[in-house]
């Protein structure tokens, strides 16, 4: 039966793979801020409100990822769902996809839904920040 050949290729291949890939970049981004990636662009994961990143936020970004999406929704069609439920993963990966590319919200779906941004890092910086605030502390006790 192919739909059932399906539904098992589904639940030990797409879940596991989508729970791992969840898990990743949650820790990743929660401990770090950064994923192997955003490393690589000096890119960080922020809350726009300031505050540190909650694993509520980074669990709702990353759930919404397009490459999640997108394999739902290829799977979904193999595995003979409703037409309806195969559209609207595709929508939302075709709506986070052209809206970060056309430059709309300048955000992920997940951000925008988890209330976090992607900025620019500079280490650099950071550390010429904290180096010069050493001094005002070390100066303000006295």
């Amino acid at each position: 039966n192919p739909f059932l050949l399906t539904l098992i290729g589904f639940l030990f291949i797409a879940v596991p793979f989508f729970l791992v890939e969840l898990a990743y970049h949650s820790v990743q981004e929660k401990l770090y801020g950064k994923s192997l990636e955003k490393r690589a662009f000096n890119a960080k994961v922020v809350s726009r409100d300031g505050r540190p990143l909650t694993w509520k936020q980074v669990l709702l970004r990353n759930a919404l990822r397009p490459s999640g999406v997108f394999l739902a929704s290829a799977l979904s069609v193999s595995a003979g769902l409703p037409k309806e439920i195969v559209f609207a993963f595709l929508l939302v990966a075709a709506l986070d996809f052209f809206g970060v590319l056309m430059g709309l919200w300048k955000q992920r779906i997940g951000d925008l839904a988890a209330g976090t941004i992607v900025v620019g890092y500079h280490p650099k910086q950071e550390q010429d920040a904290h180096a010069g605030a050493i001094p005002v502390r070390k100066h303000a006790m006295h």
